[in-house]
């Protein structure tokens, strides 16, 4: 598994704290290092997305909520409800 395969989803940020620790430990036990600088980052979607709310950690690296996160090729937005872009594949399909 590579680290951009993996997607942590959860219904609170405390519940997604708590799924980070472990998955960091997880990956420690295995002998595995996450690379924080390069992939994490976080976004939110329902009705309190543009909110000030906590971060959540990594390590002792605070994760960054950004408006749109490309996983597998697909562009999720954050916005009130579950929406995906699909402008960067437009674009490229275009390009050609």
């Amino acid at each position: 598994m590579y680290a951009d395969d993996l997607v942590l989803l959860s219904p609170s940020l405390n519940a997604l704290q708590l799924m980070t620790d472990q998955c960091k430990m997880s990956c420690e036990s295995l002998g595995l290092s996450l690379s924080v600088s390069k992939s994490a980052a976080a976004t939110r979607v329902g009705p309190a997305f543009k909110h000030d709310c906590v971060k959540v950690r990594l390590r002792t690296v605070e994760v960054e909520y950004v408006d749109m996160i490309k996983y597998l090729g697909v562009h999720i937005c954050s916005a009130s409800k579950f929406k995906l872009s699909y402008s960067e594949v437009k674009h490229r399909f275009t390009e050609r």
